[in-house]
């Protein structure tokens, strides 16, 4: 009996607000499976769950929201605190993560799938799939999208900017850049024509 024929696996990232979220909504709109790190995320955060537990013991009830979730700016609190407080908390819970995605990639493997984060090589988890695809743009173009976005100050945009990998270190380490310094129509053009080549490189391996 041949084996099972799997469709292609793609990773999306990019640093903040380059625009990930707009590609992978088109991505969807073409008929994708998405599944989204960050949506994993949310699910342990919300009791009741092992791993919720587990982030309470650790951290304490001071961390649980008013509708019960644990809240993310007060984890973040205890997170950021320290790069050492940053390695415990990641060794704690991204093990969790990365066994629940593993779940779901196994899922579904017939059917087309982009996976969805900024973090993807800061992770090392770029092997998992057939492509990595980049979303960049313009330095100005991101500090101006993430601070109308989040409603925070220059200062602090580049805080967080600085935690992840610079946008040309993850495009130089990607399949395929995705340009995203026009309007929306561009970047679903940019999108639209990475996959046709993605799936025609697929059918000529």
């Amino acid at each position: 009996m041949p084996a099972k024929k799997t469709a292609l696996l793609i990773g999306i990232t990019g640093s903040v607000a380059c625009g990930k979220s707009a590609a992978v909504e088109q991505l969807a709109k073409l008929g994708l499976r998405v599944v989204k790190i960050d949506d994993i995320v949310h699910r342990f955060l919300k009791a009741p769950n092992p791993v919720y537990d587990l982030l309470v013991a650790r951290y304490g009830r001071g961390i649980i929201g008013e509708n019960g979730s644990i809240t993310r700016s007060e984890l973040a609190k205890h997170v950021f605190a320290s790069s050492e407080s940053r390695a415990e908390f990641d060794s704690l819970f991204y093990p969790h993560v990365f066994s629940q995605l593993d779940e779901e990639l196994a899922d579904k493997r017939d059917v087309e799938t982009i996976v969805e984060s900024a973090m993807l090589f800061e992770w090392g988890l770029d092997k998992k799939f057939d492509e990595i695809w980049t979303v960049v743009c313009s330095r100005r173009q991101q500090l101006a999208r993430h601070m109308a976005r989040n409603g925070i100050t220059a200062e602090e945009s580049h805080r967080i900017m600085t935690s992840q990998w610079s946008q040309s270190r993850k495009a130089a380490s990607a399949t395929r850049i995705i340009l995203n310094t026009r309007d929306l129509d561009f970047l679903f053009h940019e999108t639209e024509s990475a996959l046709m080549a993605a799936r025609q490189k697929a059918i000529t391996k």
